[in-house]
C-alpha cells in the first residue's frame, strides 16, 4: 500500500514558486480592491453630507432673509437658541431635574409688570415686600361745613379700611420638542414670548374682570359693584339701549372719563353694536376705535367672561369699568423661569409669575348679569 503522506509531499513538489507568487498576488490584489472599494463609498458619503450642508445653509440664508416680522432673528435669539442647544443634547436637564434659566433672557420672554394687557390699564402698587398687598378703601367720604366769618362748625373725618390680599403664583408650561430645536428656522425665544403673552394677560384679566376669591376678587365678585340684570331669553342678544344707559349711570361721574371702556366677550362685541344699529344709534368710530355712548369697546378672547350664549341666571356678561381706579393689583417685580427634562425628546420650559389684585373702587365699575 502507498503511504499517503508520500502522496501529499508529491503533490506540493508539483507546485512551482511562481504558481504560489500568483496565488498570493490575487489575494492582495483583491483585498486592496476590497479596501479601495470602502475607501470610495466613504468619498461618497462624505461628499452627499457635504452637499446636504451646503443645501441646508443656503436655505436658511434664504430663510434669513424673507424673515417674518414678529419672528426675529437677533443676536439674543441666536444666543438663547446655543445655549438651549448645549444644555440639552448633553443631558444637563435630565428627567426630573430642573435647569434655571440665566436672567438676561427675562425680559425677552415674559411681559414687563403693568403691559400684560387689562393689568396695563388698572393701577399697579409696584413691587410688594412680601407676599401680602393691601388695597385701602374708603368707607366713609369726608364732608365739610362752611364757616363763614365767625368760623366754627364741625367736620367728619375720612374713614379708611385696607383689605389684605395673599399673593399666587401663576405658571405656565410650555413644551419644546428636540426636534424643533434642530430646525434652523425654529426661535425658541420668540416661541416662548408669544405663548407667554397669551397665556399670562389672559389669566390675569379673567381674575381682574371676574374673579370670585379663586385665588382674587375682581370686579364680578365685589359686593362694592352695581350688577344691572338683562334678560335671559335668547340669551345677550336682547340686551338694550336702555341696559346699557343704565350701566353708565351707575358709574360715579368723576371716573366717567377716557378710561372709562366696554369689556366684552369677543362673540358678544357684535351684539352690543346691533343695540345702537336698532335705535338708529351709529357706533362711533374714531381713529380706529369702536365706541358705545362715548366709551371704547374693547373686546376680550374667549374665556374671561361668559361668551353671548350663555344665559343662565347670574352668568358674567360685559363689564363696564375705569380700571385705573377700580382694580389694583402688585406682585414681586420677578419672574422665575426653569426647563424640566420630561420625556425622551421633550423639554417643559416652566415660568412663574407672582401677583396680587383686589378691587379698590367698585363705584368705578358696572357689570352686566342674566337673571332668569
Amino acid at each position: 500500500m502507498s503511504n499517503p503522506e508520500n502522496k501529499d509531499n508529491k503533490e506540493l513538489e508539483s507546485i512551482s514558486k511562481e504558481d504560489v507568487t500568483k496565488i498570493v498576488d490575487e489575494k492582495l490584489k483583491s483585498e486592496i480592491q476590497a479596501k479601495k472599494d470602502l475607501l470610495e463609498k466613504a468619498e461618497q458619503e462624505k461628499k452627499a453630507l457635504q452637499d446636504e450642508i451646503k443645501r441646508m445653509k443656503e436655505l436658511d440664508e434664504v430663510d434669513r432673509k424673507n424673515i417674518k416680522i414678529g419672528e426675529p432673528r437677533n443676536k439674543k435669539s441666536e444666543d438663547f437658541k446655543e445655549f438651549l442647544l448645549k444644555t440639552v443634547p448633553d443631558m444637563r436637564i435630565k428627567t426630573g431635574v430642573s435647569v434655571p434659566i440665566p436672567a438676561q433672557y427675562f425680559n425677552e420672554i415674559v411681559p414687563s409688570p403693568g403691559r400684560t394687557n387689562i393689568l396695563s390699564q388698572c393701577k399697579y402698587q409696584g413691587i410688594a415686600q412680601s407676599t401680602q398687598m393691601y388695597i385701602t378703601k374708603t368707607k366713609t367720604a369726608p364732608t365739610g361745613n362752611w364757616m363763614g366769618l365767625t368760623g366754627g362748625g364741625t367736620d367728619t373725618t375720612l374713614s379708611a379700611g385696607a383689605e389684605s390680599v395673599t399673593m399666587d403664583c401663576f405658571t405656565v408650561k410650555i413644551p419644546i420638542y428636540d426636534y424643533q430645536m434642530i430646525n434652523p428656522n425654529f426661535d425658541p425665544l420668540q416661541y416662548m414670548k408669544d405663548e407667554v403673552a397669551i397665556a399670562i394677560p389672559k389669566a390675569c384679566a379673567k381674575q381682574a374682570l371676574a374673579g370670585t376669591g379663586s385665588p382674587f376678587t375682581g370686579l364680578y365678585g365685589s359686593s362694592d359693584v352695581t350688577f344691572n340684570a338683562i334678560s335671559a331669553t335668547g340669551a345677550i342678544t336682547n340686551v338694550s339701549l336702555t341696559d346699557l344707559r343704565n350701566m353708565v349711570a351707575t358709574v360715579y361721574p368723576d371716573f366717567r372719563n377716557n378710561d372709562l371702556k366696554w369689556y366684552v366677550d369677543m362673540s358678544e362685541e357684535q351684539a352690543l353694536y346691533a343695540v345702537c344699529d336698532a335705535n338708529n344709534r351709529v357706533t362711533d368710530v374714531t381713529n380706529g376705535v369702536s365706541r358705545i355712548l362715548g366709551y371704547e369697546v374693547v373686546p376680550l378672547p374667549t374665556g374671561i367672561l361668559n361668551p353671548a350664549t350663555t344665559s343662565t341666571t347670574g352668568s358674567k356678561h360685559f363689564v363696564l369699568a375705569n380700571l385705573k381706579e377700580a382694580v389694583e393689583y402688585a406682585d414681586l417685580g420677578t419672574y422665575k423661569i426653569e426647563a424640566f427634562r420630561t420625556t425622551s425628546g421633550l423639554t417643559t420650559w416652566e415660568i412663574y409669575y407672582w401677583m396680587g389684585l383686589g378691587v379698590r373702587n367698585g363705584y368705578a365699575a358696572a357689570g352686566a348679569k342674566c337673571h332668569a
